[in-house]
């Protein structure tokens, strides 16, 4: 299988992850739990086993098949993501390390602004620009567990046709409505200074953020990113789908 290797992907794990009522990073995510879980069996922090393969080690896995560099974005150094041993990338660390923490007055933000996924890309951005040899990076959000990692591609295209900053997934539903995935995306380095004051001002509406800078969109009909964890309703909807989605991947 051939990967795409021209650009880095980011999983940002940083969400606050509210509506679900425990860290859905850690939840326990594979075809063998999937078959022995039940609506009514156990509480959503019961689940959070972490010897057992996670959403987060799903998304990893899933990625890693087709992007040569796969990072990890998490909040702070007291993740228990680090102990999976992955690449990652600390944001909390970033900032300290570039002096930033002070100056975004992160300590005086209400408790919802300091989840805000800018955070994680901007630090992305600015660890790419550092650390690796790329113009753009794709970010995942880690509650997508099924995106297929070739609309990436498709998106690269795009960008590069009209040297767009920013290129979004909006997903055509069943119903002929549109659900914009602000989240699946792929961001141009150029953009980091943009995020940055974006973040100095508190403007932390990344869908406003985007449609005011050189964007894009891949329209796409692709029922399997209905599946974004968001409750334990949709947890164990997608508990369901793996199981049919893991014998569908196994025969590619």
């Amino acid at each position: 299988m051939q990967k795409i290797s021209s650009f880095p992907c980011v999983i940002l794990c940083g969400g606050k992850s509210s509506r679900m009522g425990c860290d859905k990073a850690l939840l326990p995510f594979d075809a063998n739990f999937a078959e022995q879980d039940s609506k009514q069996s156990i509480e959503c922090e019961a689940r959070q086993d972490f010897r057992q393969n996670s959403l987060t080690q799903f998304v990893y896995n899933n990625l890693s098949e087709w992007f040569e560099r796969v990072f990890l974005c998490v909040k702070s150094k007291d993740s228990k993501l680090l102990e999976y041993n992955l690449p990652t990338i600390i944001e909390s660390r970033v900032l300290q390390e570039n002096a930033l923490d002070c100056t975004l007055n992160i300590q005086n933000l209400a408790f919802k602004e300091r989840f805000s996924p800018l955070y994680g890309i901007f630090c992305a951005l600015e660890f790419a620009q550092k650390h690796l040899d790329a113009q753009y990076v794709a970010f995942v959000s880690v509650d997508t567990p099924f995106i297929n990692p070739m609309h990436f591609e498709n998106l690269a295209t795009l960008s590069q046709q009209k040297n767009y900053k920013v290129a979004y997934i909006t997903q055509i539903l069943e119903n002929g409505d549109k659900k914009e995935h602000f989240l699946l995306s792929l961001w141009h380095m150029s953009m980091k200074d943009t995020l940055l004051n974006a973040l100095k001002n508190k403007d932390f509406k990344i869908g406003v953020l985007i449609k005011n800078t050189m964007h894009t969109s891949l329209e796409i009909k692709d029922n399997a990113l209905s599946f974004n964890l968001n409750t334990k309703e949709t947890y164990h909807n997608a508990l369901k789908f793996l199981q049919s989605y893991a014998t569908r991947h196994k025969k590619h």
